[in-house]
C-alpha cells in the first residue's frame, strides 16, 4: 500500500516538473533556456548516477520504497527551484 500511495505522488511531482520545465522554456530567452537546459541534463545524469550506485546495493523491498521517496524528493526540490525561474 505504500508504495501504491507514494508512486501516485511520484507520478505528480514529476509531472508538475514537466510542467515547470515547459512554462520556463516558453517564457525565458533562448539563450538563458539554453543554460537552463544544460543545467536539467546534468541534474538528470547525478539522478542516474545515484540510482546506479543504489541499485548495485541491492537492498531488496526496502530499497524499492527508499528509492521510490529519493526520486520523488529530487524531483520536489528541483521543481521549487525551478519555480524561481517564473
Amino acid at each position: 500500500m505504500y508504495v501504491l500511495i507514494d508512486k501516485k505522488k511520484y507520478d505528480l511531482i514529476d509531472k508538475l516538473l514537466n510542467d515547470i520545465y515547459k512554462e520556463i522554456k516558453e517564457k525565458l530567452p533562448q539563450n538563458e533556456f539554453e543554460k537552463l537546459r544544460l543545467s536539467q541534463k546534468k541534474w538528470l545524469r547525478d539522478v542516474q548516477d545515484y540510482n546506479k550506485i543504489f541499485e548495485s546495493k541491492g537492498f531488496g523491498t526496502i530499497g524499492t520504497m527508499v528509492k521510490l521517496d529519493y526520486e520523488t524528493n529530487m524531483r520536489s526540490f528541483r521543481s521549487l527551484l525551478l519555480m524561481f525561474y517564473l
